[in-house]
């Protein structure tokens, strides 16, 4: 499930892409070719930093640095790109756009020592659902 939820993922960025370049009045011009090679690429980029975290932000980071050269305000960047002003501002305060964390901290592990050793065997169907709370 994992391959396809990331498959899934890179598709909706992509077309999500697509879209707002054409609400920024952008020409797109997309053969059948380039669809090919993009959905080729995606099975063989499933390692690559860019291909699922990267992609829509860093176009997005491009854009608002592109805009802000041109003298945009903050806030109509952020309307011209749909996202938030305090997102736009955290942008335009960066040098260069840092990879997003790929770790989800369990906020509960730290209690998982004690709650075995109170409960031991007895309530081990309970774990999984501890465990799927947190996350």
């Amino acid at each position: 499930m994992k391959n396809l939820s990331e498959a899934v993922q890179k598709v909706l960025i992509r077309h999500y892409s697509k879209a707002t370049a054409l609400l920024a009045n952008k020409q797109l011009r997309v053969d059948d070719q380039q669809i090919a090679e993009n959905q080729s690429s995606l099975s063989e980029n499933r390692s690559s930093p860019d291909s699922a975290h990267g992609g829509i932000r860093l176009k997005r980071f491009e854009q608002l640095k592109e805009l802000q050269k041109k003298g945009y305000s903050i806030r109509a960047m952020a309307r011209h790109l749909c996202m938030h002003r305090q997102t736009v501002k955290n942008y335009l305060d960066m040098e260069t756009l840092l990879r997003k964390s790929q770790c989800k901290i369990n906020p509960l592990e730290k209690f998982f020592y004690a709650y075995k050793k109170a409960y031991g065997g007895r309530a081990e169907h309970i774990d999984h659902h501890i465990v799927a709370g947190a996350l």
